[in-house]
């Protein structure tokens, strides 16, 4: 296998934020998934200066709800030097501060001197055998569904999925993606988290259509 050089920040697994527990009779948020529901919204980009550790300029549009007017249906945090790592911490939650779903951006660099689909098998590798230890470590008694070829912003990537139970969120279905740069070593993974219990997924493929799956659907490199 190539020599792999990554830059592992530590996941924000457990996100926090000061977001409200999971409560009994959590609003649903499934109208969420709707296009119609949510637009487009500010264009935020994250660039190598923002931490030591990023080192792809890359650019992702925040979703809102229809024309962002009061009173909100959610509320979005952004945090572009998140204390558990990464370069950029993106939190959706209910006006009352509960979790609907959250992504993390990271960096990892893979090698360009292989044909694009191996370059995809790479990173398979590296976020089957670094990164998904580190999800099971902070979420006891997470399981994964399996890595899978997928298709991100127009860009060939890798995603795997699983489910867990969060300490303070309760039942989540996560999402980790890679997806290499065409052009350069230095490429992008996130990690996203989805409150079940607000914004039900029935179908793995339903990540797309949510929230942090519009986010990352918007994602360039610059």
């Amino acid at each position: 296998m190539p020599r792999m050089k990554e830059r592992f920040a530590r996941l924000a697994l457990v996100i926090g934020f000061g977001m409200s527990a999971v409560s009994a009779g959590a609003q649903d948020y499934s109208s969420l998934l709707q296009e119609a529901t949510v637009t487009e919204g500010r264009l935020f980009q994250v660039s190598p200066d923002a931490q030591a550790s990023w080192a792809v300029p890359v650019t992702v549009r925040v979703p809102v709800f229809g024309d962002n007017t009061p009173p909100p249906r959610f509320g979005v945090l952004l945090d572009d030097a998140p204390p558990d790592g990464g370069a950029l911490t993106v939190t959706f939650q209910t006006p009352d501060g509960a979790l609907i779903e959250a992504v993390n951006l990271s960096s990892a660099t893979i090698p360009t001197d292989l044909p694009a689909e191996r370059r995809v098998e790479v990173f398979a590798v590296l976020l089957q055998q670094r990164v998904l230890p580190k999800i099971v470590a902070a979420l006891p008694g997470a399981t994964s569904d399996g890595l899978r070829p997928t298709e991100v912003a127009g860009f060939d990537g890798v995603e795997m999925l699983g489910r867990a139970t969060h300490p303070d969120h309760g039942p989540i279905r996560w999402r980790l993606v890679g997806i290499p740069h065409p052009e350069r070593a230095e490429s992008v993974y996130a990690f996203v988290q989805v409150a079940t219990d607000r914004l039900p997924l029935p179908e793995a493929n339903d990540f797309a259509r949510s929230l942090t799956g519009r986010l990352l659907t918007s994602l360039q490199f610059q």
